[in-house]
């Protein structure tokens, strides 16, 4: 290495902790300490060792948890010490000087970080005014009690969310295979000739029709309601810093709740419940087609979301909206209901890909 690129360790941290820690200055390095008691602030930069792994750093995106973000950024738009040079930056206060040792309040380092460098605050050239950040900075914790996450909790933060996402995938998939399994053992039982360009998906859940298959059929739809309810909670973790992004997935998930609400009342009332259940049947697809636009609408632009998922999930909601102006025909109920189940497995698939 290049002599005048060596890195030299100044000191190191000798005690941890939110309240004061204390920090030893190599004898070497302690006549620079001299004039440092006048100031009420210093810059403390450090090395993270705790974050030196080649994975972290070959990092270049993280979720700053400080600030409860569930969206990446680029770790130099954020203080995050999993970087290519795990450098810590932290402006601290001056509570003692005592020979080589430092005592000071507010440092985010753990014990044993080793000190790169120690500057004074200077209010006339550290202070900005008039400066812009984004709008997730101003949320979190007060700088005295912040703390590093150590490399577990940083783990077991990415665990949580990989959980979470694998639930919503694995619900997404729950849907299709309910519905698809009791709709299916239901028409085995339905005793007449049944066909989808004559009879419409509900007749399956008649009484009088069938008997023996109704059941099937209504627990069915009551069954995939419920699934729908994580899945459509779990589309959080598609949320991004763009404002309009994640306000517009708000307004989806909650019309894909109302939208599995109403698919629970469909199995609650059945056609034995005629004017029930057709209110019932037309709020789910009303609902249903506004799920698919707003979905594919907020997610097409998304840079983890696979592109032909959108174009697939706009022609499911033009079948849809074919079924909600012309609802005279089965055959589009129909294409409508499984097309939509391909759309929740692929939006699955993307999630579980995403997690």
């Amino acid at each position: 290495m290049n002599k005048d690129r060596d890195l030299r360790f100044i000191g190191v941290v000798d005690q941890a902790g939110e309240q004061e820690a204390k920090i030893r200055i190599f004898p070497d390095f302690c006549p620079g300490l001299k004039g440092i008691d006048e100031f009420s602030h210093i810059i403390v930069l450090y090395w993270a060792h705790l974050h030196t792994s080649e994975k972290d750093r070959h990092t270049l995106q993280v979720f700053p948890r400080r600030h409860s973000v569930d969206y990446e950024v680029g770790v130099f738009a954020c203080r995050s010490p999993t970087r290519p040079n795990p450098i810590g930056l932290c402006v601290v206060e001056l509570v003692n000087v005592d020979g080589c040792t430092i005592t000071v309040r507010g440092l985010d380092a753990f014990q044993g970080s080793p000190i790169i460098d120690i500057k004074p605050y200077i209010p006339r050239a550290d202070t900005v005014t008039d400066a812009r950040v984004p709008d997730w900075t101003h949320h979190g914790p007060p700088h005295e009690s912040i703390q590093p996450d150590s490399p577990s909790d940083r783990t077991q933060h990415m665990g949580e969310m990989r959980n979470e996402m694998a639930i919503a995938g694995i619900t997404g998939i729950m849907v299709i295979v309910l519905y698809c399994a009791f709709t299916f053992t239901s028409l085995a039982l339905f005793p007449k000739p049944y066909n989808p360009i004559n009879n419409w998906l509900s007749d399956l859940g008649n009484s009088s029709y069938s008997p023996r298959g109704a059941v099937f059929y209504n627990v069915g739809c009551v069954l995939a309601g419920l699934a729908l309810f994580p899945f459509y909670a779990g589309t959080r973790r598609w949320y991004t810093k763009e404002y309009w992004r994640k306000h517009l997935l708000l307004v989806t998930q909650a019309a894909g709740f109302f939208s599995a609400f109403a698919l629970v009342m469909i199995g609650v009332f059945s056609e034995d419940c005629p004017t029930q259940h057709l209110f019932w049947s037309q709020a789910f697809f009303v609902l249903n087609l506004a799920v698919l636009i707003l979905a594919n609408t907020s997610l097409i632009t998304h840079p983890n979301f696979i592109k032909p998922i959108g174009y697939y999930g706009y022609a499911v909601a033009a079948i849809n909206l074919t079924l909600v102006l012309i609802s005279t025909t089965p055959l589009i109920e129909w294409l409508t209901v499984f097309t939509a189940l391909g759309y929740a497995g692929l939006l699955a698939y993307n999630t579980f890909k995403l997690a």
